[in-house]
C-alpha cells in the first residue's frame, strides 16, 4: 500500500477517534444541562419558593404575589386533581364570581409565582385558580416537558374548574411555557367552548429557538449539545420537546386570544410574536410593552398590563 494511503487512513482514524471523544464529552455536558433544566432531580427542586432570589425584580414580584396571597387567604382552599397518573396540586380563590381564571406559570415556577398575576382578574370579576405544574411545587412528576405533556393538564384543570368548581366561564392565562401549554391545549379539537378568553405572555414560536437563546445567554455550548439534550429528553421522558411549536398550531385556535409581549424580550423574540399574531385566525389582540425583560412585563408596565386584561375580558 502506498505511503499516501497510509497517511489518509491515519488521518481518518484520528478524525474518528477525535469525533468519538468530542461526542462523549459533549454528551456528558448535555446530560448535566438536561438534568439541570428539565428534570426534577429531588423534592426541593422547583419547590414553592422564590425561584430566582439573586434577581431583585423577580424577588419583588414574588413578594408582592405572596402579599396578595396572604390578603386573600380567607377565600382560598387547596384543590387537587389527577391526570395521566399524576396528582396535581392547586389553590382556588373563590370570590363568588361565575367566571374563573386559571394561571399557568413558566418553567421552574409554582403557584406562589402565579399569585402576582391574579389582581387584574379579580378586578375584572373572576375567581382565581393557581396551579403547580407537573414536577413543580406539590404536584407529582419528574420531567418538565415544556408544554408537550402539560397541555393535557391544562385541559384537566379547565374541566375541573368548570365541572367541579362550577364556574360557568373559564379564562386561561399562561406565561412563557405556560402560555405554550395553553395554546397547545386550545388547538385541540376537544378544547371546551366554555373557555371564553386566552391570555399569553412572552409566548415563543418554537421551544427549540427559545431554548437555544437561553443556552447562549447562560454561556452554555449550543452545538452539538442542544440536539443531544433533546435526544436525551426524548429517550427519558418519551416526549420530543423540540417539537413544541405554538407557531405550528396557532391557526387552529378559535378562542379569542390576547398576546402580551415585550419589545425587549430576548428569549421569545418580538418578531416571533408578530408571526404568531399574523398566523392566528381567532379574534385577537397584541399589546406591546417597552419596559421589562422576559416574564417581567407586569412589574414594569402595571397599568398597561392590567388595563389590557380588563379591556380584553370586557369584549
Amino acid at each position: 500500500m502506498p505511503t499516501w494511503a497510509w497517511i489518509l487512513i491515519g488521518v481518518a482514524a484520528f478524525a474518528l477517534v477525535s469525533l468519538v471523544a468530542m461526542v462523549c464529552a459533549t454528551m456528558g455536558i448535555a446530560k448535566k444541562v438536561y438534568q439541570n433544566i428539565l428534570v426534577r432531580t429531588d423534592e426541593n427542586k422547583w419547590r414553592r419558593a422564590n425561584s430566582y432570589p439573586p434577581n431583585p425584580e423577580h424577588t419583588h414580584m414574588f413578594e408582592l404575589g405572596m402579599q396578595w396571597g396572604r390578603e386573600n387567604a380567607a377565600h382560598m382552599r387547596p384543590v387537587e386533581i389527577e391526570n395521566e397518573g399524576l396528582k396535581l396540586a392547586g389553590e382556588y380563590f373563590d370570590f363568588g364570581a361565575e367566571r374563573c381564571v386559571i394561571i399557568f406559570p413558566g418553567r421552574t415556577e409554582t403557584l406562589y409565582y402565579s399569585y402576582y398575576f391574579a389582581e387584574p382578574y379579580v378586578a375584572a370579576g373572576c375567581n382565581v385558580l393557581v396551579v403547580d405544574p407537573r414536577a413543580h411545587g406539590l404536584s407529582d412528576g419528574k420531567y418538565n416537558c415544556c408544554g408537550t405533556k402539560e397541555f393535557s393538564d391544562v385541559l384537566a384543570w379547565t374541566a375541573f374548574a368548570h365541572e367541579t368548581l362550577h364556574n360557568r366561564e373559564i379564562v386561561l392565562h399562561g406565561i412563557c411555557v405556560g402560555g405554550a401549554a395553553v395554546v397547545l391545549a386550545a388547538a385541540r379539537p376537544e378544547f371546551p367552548p366554555y373557555v371564553s378568553h386566552l391570555v399569553v405572555e412572552g409566548l415563543f414560536a418554537t421551544f427549540k429557538e427559545s431554548f437555544k437563546l437561553h443556552m447562549k445567554a447562560e454561556g452554555k455550548p449550543v452545538f452539538p449539545v442542544m440536539n443531544e439534550i433533546f435526544w436525551i429528553a426524548k429517550r427519558e421522558s418519551g416526549v420530543d420537546v423540540a417539537k413544541n411549536a405554538p407557531i405550528r398550531c396557532i391557526d387552529r385556535v378559535k378562542t379569542p386570544i390576547l398576546f402580551l409581549h415585550g419589545t425587549k424580550d430576548t428569549f421569545s423574540l418580538p418578531k416571533r410574536a408578530e408571526q404568531l399574531y399574523a398566523k392566528c385566525t381567532a379574534p385577537k389582540k397584541l399589546v406591546w410593552m417597552d419596559k421589562g425583560s422576559h416574564s417581567h412585563l407586569r412589574i414594569n408596565n402595571t397599568e398597561v398590563y392590567d388595563g389590557a386584561i380588563r379591556e380584553f375580558l370586557a369584549e
